[in-house]
């Protein structure tokens, strides 16, 4: 802009008779000042107001919000892995299974904290953790590690079985909703609610090394121990 400016200049005599001067300062110069003033105010609120309009697709926005989170408190969070590529990587990582763990971690969400805030959901029934990605992929594999159908009123004072607690439901009065089940308190949060998945992470999620992750088996879609899931239609505990 400051060369653009330098030569759309116009010219102003002086009082000599010499050669007129160049300057910026002449009425045509101060006009093209203005309307290159008003030209980039105009440019920058509409980047602005097109920014807020224009937003990233759900899954990135709700990953990026998982992400930003882990990087308040592991400066070396990077980026969302391809979750083929990462699944692979993280299964041949695992050469000493610890059992123990396993149980202990069992329908807990974990938050890898020493990489890129990546996402896992130890299933109750097989112990291994399965890597959620991003919202839409996360919450198809919650759907396929449920392991209870329920047909009721779902409230926030409703309390599930303890053999519940840390699974996840549908509700077939919903009809379909998913839910977890928290493990202390046995309650119910939505997975599917705008968001849901990354309050559920956020209420639930605890952080975990790479050294401890990486001895708890990684479950996949494909694994046929993975059960189908088990209806009981039921009324909620006393």
């Amino acid at each position: 802009m400051a060369i653009s400016l330098y030569y759309l200049h116009n010219y102003e005599p002086d009082n000599t008779g010499n050669e007129p001067k160049k300057t910026l300062f002449s009425p045509h110069g101060l006009w093209l000042i203005k309307f290159l003033i008003i030209l980039s105010a105009a440019t920058i609120s509409y980047l602005i107001l097109f920014s807020k309009i224009v937003e990233p697709p759900v899954e990135e926005y709700v990953y990026q919000m998982i992400y930003s989170t882990v990087k308040s408190f592991n400066p070396r969070a990077t980026s969302s892995p391809p979750a083929l590529d990462f699944v692979a990587a993280e299964k041949a990582l695992v050469t000493a299974p610890d059992a123990a763990l396993a149980e202990k971690l069992k329908g807990n969400f974990l938050l890898q904290t020493e990489s890129g805030g990546e996402a896992w959901y130890v299933n109750p029934t097989d112990g291994k953790k399965y890597y959620l990605g991003v919202t839409e992929e996360g919450i198809k594999i919650l759907r396929r590690l449920t392991r209870f159908y329920v047909d009721m009123d779902i409230t926030a004072r409703t309390l599930f079985k303890k053999e519940e607690a840390g699974n996840i439901i549908i509700n077939e009065r919903e009809p379909g909703k998913l839910y977890y089940i928290g493990l202390k308190d046995r309650h119910a949060c939505a997975v599917e609610e705008p968001d849901g998945l990354l309050a559920v992470i956020r209420k639930f999620g605890i952080g975990i090394s790479n050294a401890d992750i990486r001895k708890i088996e990684v479950g996949e879609m494909t694994d046929p121990e993975v059960p189908a899931p088990a209806h009981s239609l039921r009324p909620p505990a006393n």
